[in-house]
């Protein structure tokens, strides 16, 4: 089996360099607009180290197994308009396998204008004031709030702070085993693996086969070299002593002047771990179920946030890892360059060829998106325990979703000093 998947990954590899060399090259000559085929050029090859690593990486990351390690954790929901799925994610975490002497649950209502507050009211009588409660009068925000909570209720300096979004429900096991690998001293923070739960819809199950590739794979390759730049909002978790060290710069980021109150999660693992010097890592048996948009409109609008977090962390992590090690640095540069080029190369290019009249120039420019995408989907399927083979399917046509959201990416990297407030799902 083993020797299955090594041989099954070398194939995956080659078909990589042969599709992007051939895809970029070939495009290159059909574009011919003044300098256009050298930064396509540059742009192919940081894409395909960039695409040899993650899968090369992703194979070799293996997770951290129970090593005994229990340290004393709080777990921090913030919760807003949450009243269908609060309950839910409060049962969850109150029924983990994790020592309860050792676990403090606070649940922090954030304004909410439903029921959410009833709801959590109604568990905590349930559950005989089993975890703590903090209402905010008004909507302020994951930060503000999370901020509050921790200079309200925790006092064990030397815990472990774990994040978990308010529509999410971890497995039992979860808060157990996020925690393990901080049996490292130098491991600041920790990112769980979310898995899409309400995968009912056509558009729901594309992002379920994203998250796949985007924790195992991405987060997972990064994690080898200790920088996972982002560990998500979520489910992470991170060391207490490090947050109280950063809590008021992460609170009062401002970009273009503005108060930042979106992007949270990327925010503060670069400032909690990577820019202190730590190793921030991915935890594969972490498992958290998490709800996705399952609107169109609503997977628009993430994404648009999301596509200005990115340029926002780039921009604050580009002034700092210089300082990491080589592979660090030479990741991190080589992924941001990528992130932010690839909306402009795919629009730019599709743009031009339609304005060419040239017909076979965009045939050829989806086909290649169509076997990039088949790239990933062999990936996923090798790696990935719960990828079936319909999922398989819908990842090979997710190059239809590369296509729109590098449209919204490249307006979003445009107006970065917009959707600075808070935003929900």
């Amino acid at each position: 089996m083993m020797f299955n998947r090594k041989f099954l990954l070398w194939i995956n590899v080659i078909f990589t360099v042969a599709v992007i060399l051939g895809m970029y090259v070939y495009r290159g000559n059909w574009l011919i607009f003044y300098g256009s085929f050298t930064v396509l050029t540059i742009f192919s090859l940081s894409a395909l180290c960039l695409c040899i690593f993650r899968f090369v990486g992703a194979y070799k990351y293996r997770s951290i197994r129970d090593v005994g390690e229990r340290p004393f954790v709080y777990v921090i929901v913030s919760a807003f308009n949450e009243a269908k799925m609060i309950g839910k994610t409060i049962d969850a975490i109150l029924h983990s396998d994790y020592p309860q002497d050792k676990l403090q649950l606070i649940v922090a209502d954030d304004g909410s204008t439903d029921d959410t507050c009833a709801v959590i009211k109604a568990k905590n009588v349930e559950y005989g004031d089993r975890f703590k409660v903090h209402y905010n009068v008004k909507n302020m925000g994951k930060r503000y709030t999370v901020a509050t909570v921790v200079k309200l209720f925790c006092t064990v300096k030397d815990a472990v702070l774990v994040l978990v979004d308010s529509d999410a429900c971890v497995a039992v096991d979860a808060v157990r085993m996020i925690v393990q690998p901080f049996v490292d001293s130098d491991v600041y923070s920790v990112c769980g693996n979310a898995v899409v739960s309400n995968s009912d819809k056509f558009v729901t199950k594309f992002q379920r086969c994203w998250y796949a590739g985007a924790f195992r794979v991405r987060k997972a390759s990064e994690s080898l070299i200790g920088m996972v730049m982002c560990c998500s909002g979520v489910f992470s978790a991170y060391r207490l002593d490090k947050v109280l060290l950063v809590l008021d710069d992460w609170v009062n980021e401002t970009f273009f002047g503005k108060p930042v109150v979106a992007g949270d999660d990327s925010r503060l693992t670069n400032l909690a771990s990577l820019k202190l010097g730590g190793k921030s890592v991915f935890q594969e048996f972490a498992y958290v179920y998490a709800v996705v948009p399952n609107t169109f409109g609503r997977f628009v609008r993430q994404q648009m946030r999301w596509g200005r977090n990115s340029l926002r962390r780039f921009v604050f992590a580009a002034s700092f890892f210089w300082r990491r090690s080589w592979a660090q640095k030479l990741v991190f540069y080589c992924t941001m360059f990528v992130t932010l080029v690839s909306p402009f190369a795919v629009v730019g290019s599709l743009v031009v060829l339609v304005l060419r009249g040239s017909f076979m120039g965009v045939v050829v420019c989806f086909a290649c998106l169509w076997l990039f995408s088949v790239l990933y989907a062999m990936t996923d399927k090798l790696l990935v325990s719960y990828f079936s083979w319909e999922e398989f399917l819908f990842r090979c046509w997710f190059f239809v979703v590369m296509v729109m959201i590098s449209f919204v990416y490249l307006y979003a990297y445009l107006t970065p000093w917009k959707g600075t407030v808070w935003g929900t799902r």
